[in-house]
């Protein structure tokens, strides 16, 4: 999935009653669109075209959105920041104190947030790895205790938010060697059913099949 198409599915969140958004622009943003080797000049390393393609939003696109309470369905909550590569690109923005400890996955401190949420459930950020002066495409996971390989390139990781719409601990259905706590697993079984009731043409299959495979794991 692309950028673009990724903005516009999740602007959908806006025409749901079901949704309370609490902050967030869900307006169509308005960049500069440039081509990933005007990108590279600019940040100075190198980026693919996907990548690029975040300059189509000027700074963030994000939203923090909480499912209204039923009398059979509890509290469900979402959120992301999605950030154009002219404002993650340049430097690595996370507190310099994770950069104590080492991790086996990717030395952290050669890393850009592309995407995170930090008012519930977090701070979890998605990142991408800087490999000799080039954004590479493969999604990494860091909450604080942890730096996770996925599976997702850039790409599949927008097309995963957008189907799941950001609800809570999304990231680890596709984090490798995850280690979760009971409190990640019932926010996501929540996610995905309010999801699924909440945009019934959605395809959660593969996300749910995860779920099962996470679940099971632990």
């Amino acid at each position: 999935m692309t950028f673009k198409e990724t903005i516009s599915d999740l602007q959908t969140l806006a025409s749901h009653p079901e949704l309370e958004i609490s902050y967030g622009d869900l307006e169509t943003p308005h960049g500069t669109n440039l081509d990933h080797k005007a990108v590279s000049k600019q940040i100075g390393i190198d980026c693919s075209a996907a990548v690029a393609e975040t300059t189509s939003i000027e700074s963030e696109f994000s939203a923090y959105w909480k499912g209204k309470p039923t009398d059979t369905a509890p509290v469900v909550l979402g959120e992301f920041n999605l950030r154009s590569v002219l404002k993650f690109g340049r430097e690595n923005e996370l507190n310099e104190v994770y950069f104590e400890y080492e991790y086996d996955v990717w030395d952290l401190r050669e890393t850009r947030v592309f995407d995170y949420y930090a008012y519930n459930g977090g701070p979890i950020y998605a990142l991408l790895p800087v490999n000799e002066h080039r954004l590479e495409d493969n999604v990494l996971v860091f909450d604080e205790r942890n730096l996770y390989k996925t599976d997702l390139d850039f790409s599949s990781y927008l097309a995963a938010l957008a189907g799941s719409k950001g609800f809570l601990y999304w990231q680890y259905l596709f984090c490798e060697n995850v280690a979760c706590e009971p409190y990640h697993i019932e926010p996501i079984e929540q996610g995905l059913a309010f999801i699924e009731a909440t945009f019934p043409r959605s395809d959660l299959s593969d996300l749910k099949n995860r779920f099962l495979v996470l679940k099971g794991s632990q």
